[in-house]
Formats: structure tokens, C-alpha cells, sequence
């Protein structure tokens, strides 16, 4: 099972995408590390699917950070509309905030998105349990956790 880009030319989170969030995904990634947790890749997915996602830090030693989210609609739908325009607005977002207080050297230079986070698709449960499954990995990352909403115990 793999996390791919679907290289679709209208697809920015892929290597064809804008130059923002290009290579956001990496290519034949069936499992990686956050901090000394390997996660899995559950099924293969691409940017047109649902389902949760995480974003690793690439700044932080180890990968010691990440956010943990979920989409109804496509990854690149919630990384365009959602986590994007959060970036480049005043609006303060937990992968924003995380780059703003630990990062603060970089995150003064106004980086792209794409060269501080690499994306991973872990899995596409039906839809009603999409809350269920992103608590799940919240739970399972909570010490590398930089999601501002916390998990409920399980």
C-alpha cells in the first residue's frame, strides 16, 4: 500500500502542482516515521481520495512533529482551501502556529508550505468513520502531536 501524487496537472499538492505546495507528496511511500513511530500506509491513495492525512514537519530533528487531519471531500480540496489559505493569511492554523513559535527564523522568511511539510495518506475509512480514525492516530502520535484541537482518550 502506498501514499502516491497523482500527477495530475491541476493537482497542487503533487511535483506538477503550484509552486506552493509542489512535492508536497512523496512518491511510493508505504510507511514513515514520526519521531520513532513508523506509520503505515493502509491502502493505496492519492491526492483525489478522502480520508486522514499527516503532515510531518521537515524542520524539526527526527519528525518529531505532526498534524494529524481528515478530509470528506479530496486531500488536495482540504490542503487548497483549508490549510493553505490559513497559511498565507493572518488566520492562525496549528501547522502555521507550530512553524511561527518553533521555527521562528524560517517562518520569518515567509516559506512556502510545501518546503516545511511533506504529506502522507494513511488511510480511507467510509466516511462515517473519519472522526473515529483521525482520534485514533491523534491518540497513537499524541507526544509529536501539534494539532491544536487534542484527542479524546480512548
Amino acid at each position: 500500500m502506498q501514499s502516491n501524487p497523482c500527477k495530475k496537472p491541476e493537482c497542487d499538492l503533487c511535483e506538477k502542482g503550484s509552486a506552493t505546495h509542489r512535492g508536497m507528496v512523496r512518491a511510493n511511500v508505504s510507511s514513515f516515521k514520526v519521531g520513532p513511530k513508523r506509520m503505515e500506509v493502509k491502502r493505496d491513495l492519492k491526492c483525489s481520495n478522502y480520508g486522514i492525512y499527516i503532515a510531518v514537519c521537515k524542520k524539526c530533528p527526527n519528525n518529531k512533529a505532526a498534524y494529524v487531519g481528515q478530509t470528506g471531500t479530496t486531500f488536495t480540496s482540504r490542503w487548497t482551501d483549508g490549510h493553505m489559505q490559513a497559511w498565507n493569511s493572518v488566520k492562525e492554523e496549528a501547522i502555521k502556529t507550530h512553524y511561527k513559535e518553533k521555527h521562528q527564523e524560517i517562518y520569518k522568511k515567509n516559506p512556502v508550505i510545501a518546503a516545511c511539510y511533506s504529506v502522507y495518506f494513511v488511510e480511507k475509512p467510509i466516511h462515517q468513520n473519519l472522526s473515529d480514525r483521525e482520534t485514533y492516530y491523534m491518540n497513537k502520535l499524541k507526544p509529536y502531536l501539534i494539532n491544536i484541537q487534542q484527542p479524546k482518550p480512548q
